[in-house]
C-alpha cells in the first residue's frame, strides 16, 4: 500500500529522544492532577512514541524513581494513577462500559424477545 502511494516504508527504528518524552510524560501527569489518570491515547500524542513502546517507557521512567505508578484491578480491568516523583496523585483511570455488549437488565425485570423491557 505504502509503495501505491510514493512512500517509502522504514524497517529501521524510529529514534526516540528520550529526555523529551520524560518531560511530556512528567508534564502530563502534572496537569492531570486530581483529574483521570492520562490513556493511552493520550499519552502516545504527548510523547510521539510509538504505540506499543509507552508502558514500556513509563514503567523505565518508574524503575528510575521519575514518576510513581499505582495498579489495581485484573490484567483486563487494571486502573492506574500516577505522578511525579513527590507530587500529588491523578486520579485513578477511568472506565469506559463495552459498547460490544448490551447494557445488563435490572432485577427483577425480563428483557423481551426483542430487546425491550
Amino acid at each position: 500500500m505504502a509503495a501505491l502511494l510514493g512512500d517509502r516504508v522504514s524497517r529501521q527504528r524510529r529514534s526516540i529522544d528520550v529526555a523529551r518524552a520524560a518531560m511530556a510524560v512528567a508534564l502530563l501527569i502534572e496537569r492531570r492532577t486530581g483529574k483521570p489518570c492520562p490513556t493511552l491515547d493520550e499519552l502516545v500524542d504527548y510523547t510521539t512514541l510509538p504505540h506499543r513502546r509507552v508502558w514500556w517507557f513509563i514503567e523505565r521512567l518508574r524503575e528510575r524513581g521519575l514518576i510513581d505508578v499505582e495498579e489495581r484491578g485484573t490484567h483486563v480491568q487494571r486502573q492506574r494513577r500516577m505522578r511525579v516523583f513527590c507530587g500529588d496523585w491523578t486520579d485513578w483511570t477511568e472506565r469506559r462500559p463495552r459498547r460490544d455488549r448490551p447494557p445488563e437488565s435490572c432485577e427483577g425485570e425480563e428483557a423481551s424477545d426483542d430487546g425491550h423491557a
